[in-house]
């Protein structure tokens, strides 16, 4: 999670980004400020979060309602930040974790092959049934 010194700074960067349209979070759900339409649960995802002056500024995606936009919640009381917000951060942390990890191995698999010119008996001691035929 990316720290700025003001909200106004982390408003903006999302701004650029193509998140402009606002939330609210009523329970687990969220209000679609502009449309005063209830987002529900599944049908958000966190994209980017941003601390800023004891606050979390959410960058949110709404696939069904194809929108972008930003909810903004104070930070205080753990207990005070809704489950659902907890749980999608969990969410996209274990994607991050998941795509550095492919990431990494991808590109050992990508160091293995250029050492090996593409032979495939040093990795397996045999080349594969096809090439042997």
């Amino acid at each position: 999670m990316r720290n700025y010194l003001n909200k106004t700074d982390a408003i903006t960067d999302l701004h650029k980004q193509g998140f402009t349209d606002d939330f609210q979070m009523i329970g687990n759900d969220l209000l679609w400020v502009q449309e005063n339409l209830l987002v529900r649960m599944g049908e958000f995802a966190i994209a980017e979060s941003y601390k800023a002056e004891g606050s979390i500024v959410f960058g949110i995606i709404a696939l069904h309602h194809n929108i972008k936009g930003i909810l903004l919640k104070r930070l205080g009381n753990p207990n005070e930040i809704a489950p659902v917000l907890v749980k999608k951060l969990n969410e996209i942390n274990l994607l991050k974790h998941y795509v550095r990890h492919t990431e990494d191995l991808q590109q050992r698999i990508n160091e293995h092959n250029s050492g090996i010119g593409g032979d495939f008996t040093s990795i397996t001691g045999s080349a594969p049934q096809f090439l042997s035929s």
